[in-house]
């Protein structure tokens, strides 16, 4: 049965790949990344290693949704990935909530050399993100801890078997797969660090981090956040989560990014999940105006 989910959605995927923008210039190399990976990772046992961007790696295996599609993609989020990259430099720190295996981790501090702070909760994403430092050599430049982060301390409940979606698990849900992980506020966790950049993906519990982050929004040293924002049915500026208000009460508001002309627009309209606050716009302007080209995989570029 899932066999035939997989063909049945085979299409899409393949429509998608050749629509990307990194490679609707060369449709029929990414069609082949696509095929050589669906061979390729069924030939052996065990994890594959897969070049990322610049000389950077994952280790990847079939199944692994979030992180495959950086293979097909070239970024699989391709403005928030690509904005990162832009926006970063090695004496920043980033900090990743939500990290799953670690590909913004591995963009940030692979790629452009900044110090990073990672929270995943999941024990088998903990343990693929640990590993994908690992094979870097980022140990010195990372700090990965297995902690989920919402309003309170304490511990919570997650889901255990869905790759990127896993979440966390109310009180009186009956959900099979589920485990215990310690939950931290973003200001009780990261006392000592001051971030300059913050990406939150915590699958519709970005109101409950956003609660417990005040010390953290107010601080200078914080120019922009990429936060997986669950909007209201409209999906509407005018139709803001009590998450994307708290960020509006600290001086951040939402924009959408253009990598290929590196541009910054006010975003009035959301069209993905994700949405990028910046609350220093002459100084993300500045950054990305001066950020050098970097090389992804099949010779793209960004």
């Amino acid at each position: 049965m899932i066999k035939i989910e997989r063909i049945r959605h085979l299409p899409r995927q393949l429509r998608s790949i050749v629509q990307h923008p990194l490679n609707r210039n060369q449709r029929i190399r990414a069609l082949h990344g696509w095929l050589r990976w669906q061979i390729g990772s069924r030939l052996g046992s065990g994890p594959k290693r897969v070049r990322l961007a610049g000389q950077t790696e994952m280790v990847v295996e079939p199944g692994m949704t979030g992180a495959t599609g950086n293979i097909y993609y070239g970024l699989a989020e391709w403005e928030e990935m690509a904005f990162l990259l832009h926006a970063l430099r090695p004496d920043d720190v980033f900090v990743d909530i939500g990290a799953n295996v670690g590909v913004y981790t591995l963009l940030a501090s692979g790629v452009a050399g900044a110090s990073t702070v990672a929270a995943e909760p999941v024990r088998s994403s903990y343990d693929r993100l640990v590993r994908n430092i690992a094979h870097n050599g980022l140990q010195d430049r990372v700090l990965a801890d297995r902690v989920g982060i919402s309003s309170h301390r304490g511990v919570l409940r997650f889901t255990s078997t869905h790759d990127t979606t896993n979440r966390i698990v109310g009180a009186d849900e009956q959900v099979a797969d589920v485990e215990e992980c310690p939950v931290d506020t973003v200001d009780g966790w990261l006392k000592n660090v001051a971030p300059t950049l913050i990406k939150i993906d915590v699958e519709g519990h970005d109101r409950e981090v956003m609660s417990g982050c005040h010390s953290i929004l107010k601080s200078s040293n914080l120019r922009a956040l990429i936060v997986e924002t669950w909007f209201a049915d409209d999906r509407t500026i005018n139709a803001l989560p009590s998450a994307a208000m708290i960020l509006h009460s600290h001086g951040f508001k939402p924009y959408c990014y253009d990598p290929a002309a590196r541009q910054i627009n006010p975003l009035t309209h959301q069209t993905g999940a994700n949405v990028i606050y910046i609350r220093d716009l002459d100084f993300i302007r500045n950054r990305i105006a001066g950020a050098a080209r970097v090389e992804l995989s099949h010779g793209r570029s960004v």
